[in-house]
């Protein structure tokens, strides 16, 4: 069986509280287009792998399976795939944000046979322990040895390398994972995202009534990592002299948004 495995990246992802989604849909026809939307939007990512246009990742070694709300993308462990990885994962988030939907996954690299719809090997029981036991909060994870894979094998042009430090970001628990509310750039411009922010927040502060300690405890985390976002000064290494109103504005719309004490 070993000859059937290849090096490979993989992500196992899923929506966070998806249980909880199902049973509130019964009784509410908003609730179940929301759900709808989501899986479209999660399962459109299989059908732009496979489709002849020129969004098609196939051609790199890019494989997709989708099931109810969990999505496993895996392409090879080389050249600058965990970057592209990323981002496709970023953009999803991004999407899905305005849904009311978060993600929880985890990243990591090892023997791993996919085709189309048929995937397994010991990455993939790594990603999904990772996703299920490990990730916890609302968070895409990293192992390390995709990490490694990426700065010892990817490309030696050392923009992609900084972009790539700036979409990561190493937590309190040890574990890097996709720094989702400081993609900016990935928005378009930045009144979108501070109105992308807006409702990230709204997310949060909902999350934080929930009375099960548990879930509550997953938004506590998603509270201290949206705060400590919104406290940075998104000018600080500008020359003051070259600060704008604009940007004073942007700045204090932006600090506007910290969530008090909860």
């Amino acid at each position: 069986m070993e000859d059937k495995y290849t090096n490979r990246l993989i992500v196992f992802v899923d929506i966070l509280g998806f249980s909880n989604m199902v049973k509130a849909s019964k009784s509410s026809p908003e609730d179940s287009e929301t759900i709808l939307k989501a899986l479209m939007r999660i399962h459109a990512i299989k059908e732009n792998n496979y489709s002849p246009t020129f969004m098609n990742m196939q051609d790199y070694g890019f494989e997709v399976i989708t099931f109810s709300d969990s999505a496993v993308i895996s392409c090879p462990a080389e050249n600058d795939n965990l970057f592209f990885l990323i981002l496709e994962l970023i953009h999803l988030q991004i999407d899905l944000v305005p849904l009311g939907i978060l993600l929880r996954g985890a990243i990591t690299i090892g023997d791993l046979h996919h085709k189309r719809d048929i995937v397994f090997g010991p990455a993939m029981n790594e990603a999904y322990y990772l996703e299920s036991k490990v990730a916890i909060y609302p968070r895409i994870i990293l192992t390390e040895s995709a990490i490694d894979q990426f700065y010892k094998f990817a490309s030696t042009d050392e923009e992609i390398k900084q972009e790539f430090d700036s979409l990561i970001l190493k937590d309190k628990d040890g574990y890097y994972f996709i720094d989702i509310l400081r993609q900016d750039q990935e928005i378009d411009g930045p009144d979108m995202y501070l109105e992308w922010l807006s409702i990230f927040r709204e997310i949060i502060i909902n999350g934080l009534k929930y009375d099960d300690p548990a879930v509550r405890m997953k938004y506590q985390w998603l509270y201290s990592y949206f705060n400590d976002v919104i406290a940075e000064d998104p000018f600080a290494l500008i020359p003051q002299s070259e600060i704008t109103k604009e940007m004073i504005e942007y700045k204090n719309m932006k600090s506007k948004m910290i969530i008090e004490d909860n």
